[in-house]
């Protein structure tokens, strides 16, 4: 399987070695699993993978972190979905 172009979420790598090691390992993640997957499995926009990114980027390992966890205990079957961006400002987690 050919291994699909980097978005631009996946080509900036933030600040900090633990954040960008948690970075690539969303980026691995996002070309080596993801694509595997018969169909979508998010159910919100962006997708999980995309806001982790977005918010190790933005916010660091830490607050980012912690903001992907909340994330992903969100995304399962008894919660809707829906639009859910990553916030400009951290102090809302």
């Amino acid at each position: 399987m050919p291994a699909k172009p980097l978005s631009t979420v996946d080509s900036v790598l933030p600040n900090g070695r633990a954040a960008r090691t948690l970075f690539r390992a969303v980026r691995w993640y996002r070309l080596n699993v993801s694509p595997r997957r018969a169909a979508p499995v998010c159910r919100y926009t962006p997708s999980c993978s995309t806001y982790a990114a977005t918010s190790l980027q933005r916010h660091g390992a830490w607050r980012g972190g912690r903001m992907t966890l909340r994330r992903l205990s969100r995304c399962n079957r008894s919660h809707p979905g829906g639009h859910d961006p990553v916030p400009a400002d951290s102090r809302v987690y």
